[in-house]
């Protein structure tokens, strides 16, 4: 496996296990499924993007560490910072939008099943379709995520 591979891996895996502990100590205490299952949602997406934005700093800080006289500079071959920021931000509020809207097209089409829990899925996907939408934009923010804006060569 490459290192990308690992990293989402290593990712998902630890949210899973926080969502799962998340899960399982709500209903230990007695809370609703509805409780547990927002605070699931919350544990999963926070540790995603608290470790992808640790990664993504630690790999920032890594990768050409700018020393000496005109250190303020760009590198060669680094993007300016703005138009990095600008472009994740792009793409982090296309994935909100696309997660939102996903949640509103599955949500009446999980609960057209008719089956309890599929009514039930259905439902939280319907109500909770902008918090996904919201968390998925930051955790896409943080991991990363971004456009190579075309630059002219000096």
């Amino acid at each position: 496996m490459n290192p990308l591979e690992i990293a989402i891996l290593r990712s998902v895996v630890g949210g899973f296990i926080m969502a799962g502990a998340s899960f399982f100590g709500q209903l230990g205490t007695g809370q609703s499924l509805r409780t547990a299952g927002i605070s699931a949602g919350i544990a999963f997406f926070t540790y995603l993007i608290v470790r992808g934005g640790a990664e993504g700093l630690i790999d920032a800080t890594k990768s050409t560490p700018l020393q000496g006289p005109g250190a303020w500079q760009i590198a060669p071959g680094r993007r300016s910072l703005g138009m990095g920021l600008i472009g994740r931000i792009v793409l982090a509020v296309v994935v909100g939008v696309v997660v939102y809207l996903v949640c509103l097209l599955v949500g009446p089409l999980v609960m057209g099943l008719h089956a309890s829990f599929a009514v039930t899925v259905g439902g939280w996907l319907v109500t909770y379709a902008a918090v996904l939408g919201l968390l998925a934009a930051l955790w896409y923010f943080f991991a990363g995520g971004g456009i190579a804006w075309p630059r002219r060569q000096p």
